[in-house]
């Protein structure tokens, strides 16, 4: 492995391996893009969110920092047949107890009632 203080290149230079250095001066002295050409500074180099709050944000390669908001979905959820809140869901415990009147309805009523004769008439 050759090892240089110095090393000036003039014109176009092919790498075969690896370069380690301490920095680089000239025209390029940091990454601007990947190996496909796109811009770096327009990757997401960290993104954050407390768990609380519906904002996350997030810094871009270049340091600019954005925010977006997500919207909540958070629902509260009504354990009684007495609420009128339309904004609350209702409980599966409750919809066991609805289940249950009416099979106790379906149960008191059979077809058969329909065609017989009123009573008493």
């Amino acid at each position: 492995m050759a090892q240089f203080k110095e090393l000036l290149v003039f014109g176009t230079t092919r790498v075969l391996d690896t370069v380690y250095a301490k920095r680089f001066v000239g025209l390029v002295d940091k990454a601007e893009s990947d190996k496909n050409g796109k811009d770096i500074t327009t990757y997401v180099a960290n993104i954050t969110g407390d768990g609380t709050s519906d904002t996350v944000t997030f810094v871009l390669g270049d340091g600019t920092e954005k925010t977006f908001t997500t919207k909540d979905t958070q629902v509260t959820v009504a354990n009684n047949l007495a609420t009128d809140d339309a904004t609350q869901a209702l409980s599966a415990a409750q919809g066991v107890v609805l289940k249950s009147g009416l099979d106790t309805v379906t149960s008191a009523i059979t077809w058969s009632t329909w065609d017989a004769a009123p009573s008493g008439g």
